[in-house]
């Protein structure tokens, strides 16, 4: 089976479901994991995300671990947020990447090409 890690800016949540879509208001699903950033992780935010097109961002993983496409998941103090047009006010956040071939790297505002 297909995993897919949904990301839900807005509630600062994330929720893998196993199989090909991610809960909407048109086909409710009942994800395999949800976590709330919010309480599990007080005061760190979802800033921002990019993989693809979709709404809300999503990455599918096969069964092999092999992702549907590359991308990145940023995170930050919500201290450190000038507003939301720029969210890596202080670069104190963290880089989670996602590479084509499955590979995650986590790394900080010091990987970043100024």
């Amino acid at each position: 089976n297909d995993y897919v890690i949904c990301f839900e800016k807005t509630e600062n949540t994330y929720s893998i479901y196993e199989f090909d879509n991610c809960s909407t208001e048109e086909t409710p699903q009942t994800p395999k994991k949800r976590v709330d950033l919010s309480a599990e992780y007080p005061g760190i935010i979802i800033c921002d995300v990019a993989f693809g097109n979709t709404n809300p961002p999503r990455l599918t993983f096969s069964p092999t671990g092999r992702p549907s496409q590359m991308g990145h998941v940023y995170l930050e103090p919500e201290e450190d947020v000038v507003d939301d047009n720029n969210c890596k006010g202080e670069y104190r956040f963290r880089l989670i990447n996602v590479l084509i071939t499955g590979m995650v790297k986590i790394g900080d505002s010091s990987d970043i090409d100024s």
